[in-house]
C-alpha cells in the first residue's frame, strides 16, 4: 500500500534525484516567505480571537457579524498566504498577475459555502483513494449541504471528524 501511495505521489512531488529536464527551477524570495507565514499567523489570530468571543456577544446579530468577520480574517489569511507564497517563488521566467482576476478570486475564496463544499470534496476524493467508504460517504453528503444550518454542518463535521480519526488509527497501525 506504501508503494501505491508514493507512486501516486510521485505525479505530484519529486523524491530526489536529478531534477526533470522540464521542471521550472527559480528560488525562493525569504523576505516573501516571512511575509506570507506573518499574514498567515495573523489571519489565524484574528480568526481564532473573534471565534472566542463569538459565545459573549449579547445578540445573534453580533455573533453573526463576529462569525462574518473571522471567516473573512481566516480567508484572507490563506488566501494572501497563498498569492504571496507564490509570489515569493521568482522563476527564472517573465510572468504577471491579472490584479482584477486577482482581486475575484479572493471574493471567490471568501465565500464560506463554497470553502466547505470544496473541503469536503476533496477530502471525498482523499477518503476515496485510500478506501475510506464511510468517510466519502459523510463527505459526499457534506458537499450537498448548501442550506444546511451552523449546527447541521457541526454535526455533519463532527461525524467527518470521527470518521477521519478511526482511518488515521487503522492506518497508523497497518504501517508500523
Amino acid at each position: 500500500m506504501l508503494s501505491e501511495l508514493q507512486s501516486f505521489l510521485g505525479h505530484f512531488f519529486w523524491f530526489g534525484g536529478d531534477a526533470p529536464v522540464n521542471a521550472e527551477h527559480g528560488e525562493y524570495i525569504i523576505s516573501l516567505v516571512v511575509l506570507s507565514f506573518v499574514i498567515a499567523t495573523l489571519g489565524s489570530f484574528v480568526a481564532l480571537r473573534l471565534a472566542t468571543d463569538i459565545y459573549k456577544a449579547p445578540t445573534e446579530k453580533m455573533k453573526t457579524f463576529l462569525h462574518l468577520c473571522g471567516a473573512i480574517a481566516f480567508g484572507a489569511g490563506i488566501w494572501s498566504t497563498h498569492f504571496i507564497g507564490m509570489l515569493a517563488y521568482d522563476m527564472e521566467k517573465a510572468h504577471r498577475y491579472n490584479l482584477w482576476m486577482t482581486l475575484v478570486s479572493m471574493l471567490i475564496a471568501e465565500d464560506p459555502t463554497d470553502q466547505w463544499k470544496a473541503a469536503a470534496h476533496k477530502l471525498k476524493g482523499a477518503a476515496g483513494y485510500v478506501g475510506a467508504e464511510q468517510m466519502k460517504t459523510l463527505c459526499a453528503h457534506a458537499q450537498n449541504m448548501e442550506a444546511a444550518n451552523t449546527e447541521e454542518r457541526t454535526r455533519t463535521y463532527e461525524k467527518i471528524e470521527q470518521s477521519y480519526n478511526a482511518v488515521r488509527h487503522f492506518l497508523e497501525e497497518r504501517s508500523a
